[in-house]
C-alpha cells in the first residue's frame, strides 16, 4: 500500500491593509521616539507604554487567529498519520518483542 497525497495547491497571500496599518504606525510612533518623560509625567508613560503594547497585543492576536485557521487543514492530516503511524507501530512492538524474547532466550541456551 502506498501513501497517495494530493498536490496541494499555493495558498494566496493573506491580503490585508498592511500598508495603510505601516504608514499609520511610523507616523504614530515618531512621536514616541524623541519624547522625553519626566517624573511629573511618569503616568503619561505608563499609559503610553499600554497603548503601544495594546497595539502590538491585537496585532499578535490577529496573526496568530490566522495562523490558526490556516493550519486547520494541517493538523487534520496530522492527526490521521499518527494515528496511521500508531497502528504499525504496535504491530512493529509485536514483533520486536518475540525478536527479543527468542534472542533472549538463544543467549541463555548458550
Amino acid at each position: 500500500m502506498e501513501l497517495k497525497v494530493e498536490e496541494i495547491k499555493s495558498l494566496e497571500p493573506v491580503k490585508f491593509n498592511y500598508e495603510d496599518i505601516k504608514n499609520w504606525l511610523i507616523t504614530k510612533t515618531k512621536e514616541y521616539k524623541d519624547v522625553v518623560y519626566t517624573p511629573e509625567t511618569i503616568t503619561l508613560a505608563r499609559q503610553d507604554r499600554a497603548t503601544l503594547n495594546k497595539v502590538s497585543s491585537a496585532i499578535n492576536d490577529e496573526k496568530k487567529r490566522i495562523k490558526n485557521e490556516l493550519l486547520k487543514p494541517y493538523v487534520d492530516f496530522e492527526n490521521k498519520c499518527k494515528e496511521l503511524m500508531s497502528i504499525v507501530d504496535d504491530a512493529s512492538g509485536t514483533i520486536d518483542k518475540q525478536i527479543k524474547e527468542f534472542e533472549l532466550k538463544e543467549q541463555e541456551e548458550k
